[in-house]
């Protein structure tokens, strides 16, 4: 499975990475275990992920949120955006 990450969500990355200086890793483990049966669809291919944080400790609930696009013809991951519940 490829992952493209974009320029916006790449930009949102490197905010939390201030605060949460482990949030790449926690993203990366997710995105390598990604099954769309097992995550919440929003609709038109695109799901709601939540990610744990070894930085917040307070596991998915607490953790960050990601929507990602996964276009089944390719096999291409797209990251849209990423938050962290506590901001």
């Amino acid at each position: 499975m490829k992952v493209l990450f974009a320029e916006h969500f790449k930009r949102q990355l490197k905010k939390l990475k201030k605060k949460y200086p482990r949030v790449k890793e926690d993203l990366l483990s997710i995105i390598e275990i990604f099954n769309p049966k097992n995550e919440i669809s929003i609709g038109r291919s695109i799901y709601k992920i939540r990610i744990p944080s070894k930085d917040m400790r307070k596991g998915k609930s607490g953790g960050f949120r990601t929507y990602i696009y996964f276009y089944v013809k390719k096999d291409l991951l797209v990251p849209l955006c990423i938050y962290a519940k506590s901001d």
